[in-house]
């Protein structure tokens, strides 16, 4: 919220706008304006940041009103595109601080606001992550989708089968699902995504869910 800050980050969204809102391949911005490390909303929350944090009063609401603004300053720079907020837990801060971001997305420009969970898995039911459940709630609302949590090809099984994920996907409603570069860079990989995903939406959850339990390849969330 420093002013200095707000001035020349908003100057520098507005020179993206310039040079990319009129291209036709250009669908989709990620709402940046608090985050580090990554896209997604976090922050810094060591023990030594929070008590930082909190030294500063109610950061909750000042955060708040910096993604009001950034929402406006995105919004008019790309007046064309999707403001995709790439969800997650914010600080100590509760769930309802990103239902409330949301809902000031909405308010703003209800047919273009976008959310992703960047914490796809295909383990278990994603059902109670809070991102994923972020999504539930506004899915009839928002436009959303996923990304995974790792790659399908890893040997580490950290992600989990197509399978399962595409159970997700289309318990969800997803409209999109981001692929890790690996795998999307392998045919192989992605053609098992798209057929897993393509075999869920033709079934639908229950139906899909039912299948993967009789072939043994169901897990529940522990």
């Amino acid at each position: 919220w420093d002013s200095i800050y707000e001035r020349d980050f908003s100057r520098v969204i507005q020179q993206l706008g310039g040079r990319y809102a009129s291209d036709p391949l250009c669908v989709s911005v990620v709402l940046t304006c608090a985050n580090f490390m990554s896209a997604e909303m976090h922050l810094p929350k060591t023990r030594q940041d929070l008590s930082r944090w909190r030294a500063l009063g109610d950061y909750e609401t000042k955060l708040l009103e910096v993604y009001k603004n950034f929402i406006d300053v995105w919004g008019t720079a790309f007046p064309k595109q999707e403001l995709s907020l790439h969800a997650s837990k914010v600080l100590d801060l509760p769930p309802s601080f990103c239902e409330r971001v949301v809902d000031a997305g909405l308010s703003r420009f209800p047919r273009r606001f976008s959310i992703q969970s960047c914490q796809l898995t295909g383990r278990k039911e994603d059902t109670g992550v809070m991102t994923y459940d972020l999504i539930q709630k506004y899915r009839d609302r928002a436009h959303h989708g996923f990304q995974s949590l790792a790659g399908l090809s890893r040997p580490d099984g950290r992600m989990g089968s197509p399978e399962i994920a595409a159970l997700n996907l289309v318990h969800a409603e997803a409209e999109y699902w981001e692929l890790w570069h690996g795998d999307g860079f392998s045919v192989t990989t992605s053609g098992q995504a798209a057929s897993a995903w393509r075999e869920a939406k033709q079934l639908g959850y229950e139906a899909y869910k039912k299948k993967l339990i009789a072939e043994g390849k169901y897990r529940q969330r522990r």
